[in-house]
């Protein structure tokens, strides 16, 4: 049987993961909502489509890989839930989320840890390009 107290410190944990995750996904969120409301969104994914296309993706998912690679994952997936995506778009981006986020922190981590940043993070990268690609065409 499962505790009060195991309950407790269970609840106490997610509302910390709440209010962590809140702090980044709220801002990033309103951002992207006042860049979009400005006009400079639009710019933006102007400026990026052309590489974006490479992917099926609309220039403003650049900002959630921007996002997501200098800060974290969850800074790009403040963006990605104030930008109105198809689920290949959606798809798509996550993938490419998945293989290729947090590259301060983690490219730091590895090179700590003895391991050669360098090609770690140029393996990230290509593969997160290739895997976009790969999934535009089977999509």
């Amino acid at each position: 049987m499962v505790s009060k107290d195991t309950i407790l410190r269970g609840v106490t944990n997610a509302f910390h993961v709440l209010l962590e995750l809140c702090t980044i996904v709220i801002p990033v969120t309103v951002i992207i909502t006042f860049l979009e409301h400005s006009g400079w969104l639009a710019r933006i994914a102007e400026y990026c489509t052309p590489l974006m296309a490479l992917f099926g993706l609309p220039g403003e998912t650049a900002l959630a890989l921007v996002l997501g690679n200098l800060s974290n994952m969850y800074a790009g997936i403040g963006v990605l839930a104030a930008l109105d995506l198809t689920v290949k778009e959606m798809t798509i981006i996550c993938a490419m989320l998945l293989l290729c986020h947090s590259l301060l922190i983690e490219t730091a981590i590895v090179f700590k840890a003895g391991g050669r940043p360098v090609p770690v993070v140029i393996g990230r990268v290509f593969s997160c390009m290739v895997v976009g690609f790969i999934l535009n065409i089977l999509l």
